[in-house]
């Protein structure tokens, strides 16, 4: 709740996550943002975001692992989307400019 508060205090109008596991703890507080955070975007962010062993199959990680040697965040995002039955925003690559 200490986090949440301090963000509605410093009005913030975008927040975007990364790190923890897709479809574990990222869907978990991307949840906890949008219920307790108003009026704010949140996004998801591939290139900060992280696949569970345990959620994964080896084929389908090795297939990411290939399009992310190219640079290619599109099987992450769908990954993510997927995770969060599409209930998550992904950040657009046009605002990536982390």
């Amino acid at each position: 709740m200490t986090l949440f508060s301090f963000l509605r205090n410093i009005k913030t109008n975008r927040i975007l996550i990364g790190g923890g596991y897709i479809g574990r703890c990222q869907k978990e507080f991307f949840n906890h943002l949008t219920t307790y955070v108003e009026k704010v975007d949140i996004y998801i962010v591939p290139e900060i975001s992280s696949t569970s062993p345990d959620g994964i199959s080896s084929v389908k990680a090795g297939e990411m692992l290939e399009a992310l040697r190219r640079g290619d965040y599109r099987q992450i995002a769908e990954f993510i989307v997927e995770k969060t039955d599409g209930r998550a925003n992904i950040l657009p690559p046009s605002d990536r400019q982390l």
